[in-house]
């Protein structure tokens, strides 16, 4: 189900999902939209049969590719299936409108909705997956954590759930479950530069510091703007002493986000590594103004 206009958010970067990165990212945006394509087309199902009360054909449409309509015969209907035609048609509005509200912000809107949706129909992966992004968006992981576990295990082959699932978990401070769900996402979607980066911040949490550089350079490959790809990387050297190695990467952060107090300070820490006692005053003094509050 799409917006109409398309939403990508650093999720560990930028929990509140403030700042849109779809028009700086539009690769990412694509390889996510194809990905969610093959979703749909393994999903499959088509329209309610014509003997059920009609929907709006557009929704029918979209829940029918999102495998909540189900055309299909043979195994045993879902339970979804099972409810009441006209009970359906009102899960089925309610969910439609719980994800546009879910895709404008509106999260504590989005939530009730949601939970009468997955109350009425368990098994509707979609519905799951939104609920549990939406109590991440209201910074309410242990509600989202075992919402998500439904979602992927309605829908095993959704990469983007196991994504949410293993933002909730690190969040939460379960680190290696959270690591073990990154892992499957960077192998299933090597090219999403996202995934290599919050793969590689687990493993920088876990003591798996080579590892850590791995996927996050991988990562800067695939996106060589990468702020926070960047600035860890820049970090985990300049704290391993090699400030000369830290020094490009802390340097393309600060030109990426030139009001980040923390980019600056990491960059003056580099600095001072190499002797540079100038440039890291200066750095120094850049990061104390940026983290002034603003009036």
């Amino acid at each position: 189900m799409r917006a109409p206009r398309a939403k990508l958010y650093d999720v560990i970067a930028d929990s509140g999902a403030t700042r849109n990165l779809a028009s700086a990212r539009g690769r990412v945006v694509q390889g996510m939209m194809a990905e969610l394509e093959e979703f749909r087309t393994k999903m499959g199902g088509g329209p309610a049969p014509a003997a059920k009360p009609a929907i709006d054909p557009d929704l029918a449409g979209r829940l029918a590719a999102l495998g909540y309509v189900s055309g299909g015969s043979g195994d045993a209907a879902p339970a979804s299936d099972r409810i009441d035609p006209k009970d359906r048609i009102a899960v089925a509005n309610t969910l439609h409108d719980a994800v546009l509200a879910v895709e404008d912000g509106a999260f504590q809107k989005a939530i009730p909705m949601l939970e009468r949706v997955t109350t009425a129909a368990p098994d509707i992966p979609i519905a799951q997956l939104q609920l549990g992004v939406a109590y991440a968006r209201q910074r309410q992981y242990a509600r989202a954590v075992p919402t998500l576990k439904k979602a992927v295990a309605l829908q095993p082959e959704n990469m983007f759930a196991h994504y949410e699932l293993a933002v909730g978990q690190y969040e939460t401070g379960d680190l290696r479950r959270a690591a073990q769900e990154f892992e499957l996402v960077a192998a299933r979607m090597p090219r999403w530069a996202d995934a290599r980066y919050s793969l590689g911040s687990v493993y920088a949490r876990i003591d798996r510091v080579p590892d850590a550089l791995r996927e996050l350079r991988a990562a800067i490959d695939l996106e060589p703007r990468h702020f926070r790809g960047n600035l860890l990387v820049g970090r985990i050297l300049t704290l391993q002493g090699q400030g000369a190695a830290a020094l490009p990467y802390l340097r393309t952060a600060t030109e990426v986000d030139s009001a980040s107090s923390e980019a600056h300070a990491f960059l003056a820490d580099a600095y001072e590594k190499v002797g540079n006692a100038a440039e890291a005053g200066k750095e120094r003094q850049r990061a104390k103004s940026l983290a002034k509050p603003q009036h």
